[in-house]
C-alpha cells in the first residue's frame, strides 16, 4: 500500500508540474549538509549548494546555509537561518529566514506544516523581495532506509502587492545510508506565474548529509 500511494504522488507531481508551452529552465542544486548536535533537542547545520545552469551557461553560484534548530514537545519546532549567496559576476546576497513549524505521526507517515518568514537584505544592487512561504511535507516510507517525500509551497510576496507570486512541486527521495549519512533527491518545479513572461524552472537537487555523532560535539561549558 506504502508503494503505490508513493508512485502515486510522484504521478501527481509529474502531472501538477507539466510545463505547457512556456520556457523552463533546467538547473542543479548539489548541496552538502553537515549537522552538529548541540543537545538532545537541538542542531547546528552548515550546508554549501552549488548551482549549476544545463542549458548551456555552465556554472551559477555558490550559496552557504547557516541555521539553528530547536525541537520542542508534541512536534513543535522553531529554525532561524541565513543563506549569504556568493554570485558569479556580481554582489553577495543575504537573506535571513525564521521558521515555525509542527509535524504530525500517523503510524509510520509524517505530516509536517512549516510557515517561514523571508527577508532578504538589500546589498548593493540587489534588492530581492521579503515573502512569507508555507511548507506541506509529506513522508511515506518505503523500507527501513528508503522514504519518499512530497511537498507544496506557496509563496506570499510581502512587497508592492499581497499575493502568491510563486510556487514549487517536490517530489523526491531520501536514501538513510548509514545513521551518520544520508542522500536526498529532490525534482522540484517553481513557477514565477505572475511574471510577463512566466519564470518556470526545473531544479534537480541533491543533497548530501552527514550527522556528526553526539560523543564528537566539544561542549564548551
Amino acid at each position: 500500500m506504502g508503494k503505490k500511494i508513493c508512485l502515486g504522488l510522484f504521478l501527481v507531481g509529474l502531472f501538477l508540474t507539466f510545463p505547457g508551452y512556456s520556457q523552463v529552465t533546467d538547473l542543479t542544486w548539489t548541496g552538502f549538509d553537515l549537522k552538529i548536535p548541540l543537545d538532545s533537542k537541538s542542531t547546528l547545520d552548515l550546508k554549501p549548494i552549488i548551482r549549476h545552469n544545463l542549458d548551456g551557461d555552465g556554472y551559477q553560484n555558490t550559496s552557504l546555509d547557516i541555521f539553528y534548530k530547536r525541537t520542542f514537545d508534541k512536534g513543535y519546532f522553531a529554525q532561524a537561518l541565513t543563506r549569504t549567496w556568493y554570485l558569479k559576476n556580481a554582489t553577495y546576497r543575504l537573506f535571513l529566514w525564521l521558521d515555525v513549524g509542527k509535524t504530525w505521526k500517523y503510524d509510520k507517515v509524517n505530516f509536517t506544516q512549516k510557515f517561514r518568514l523571508h527577508y532578504a537584505v538589500d546589498v548593493g544592487d540587489n534588492f530581492d523581495g521579503d515573502f512569507i512561504r508555507s511548507f506541506s511535507v509529506l513522508t511515506i516510507p518505503i523500507n527501513s532506509s528508503l522514504k519518499a517525500t512530497f511537498n507544496l509551497e506557496p509563496w506570499l510576496s510581502l512587497n508592492d502587492d499581497i499575493e502568491i507570486s510563486r510556487y514549487r512541486i517536490e517530489p523526491g527521495l531520501s536514501w538513510k545510508m548509514s545513521d551518520q549519512l544520508s542522500l536526498a533527491f529532490v525534482y522540484r518545479w517553481q513557477s514565477d506565474f505572475r511574471l510577463d513572461p512566466v519564470n518556470n524552472q526545473n531544479h534537480y537537487v541533491t543533497t548530501l548529509s552527514y550527522q556528526l555523532q553526539t560523543g564528537k560535539v566539544v561542549n564548551s561549558q
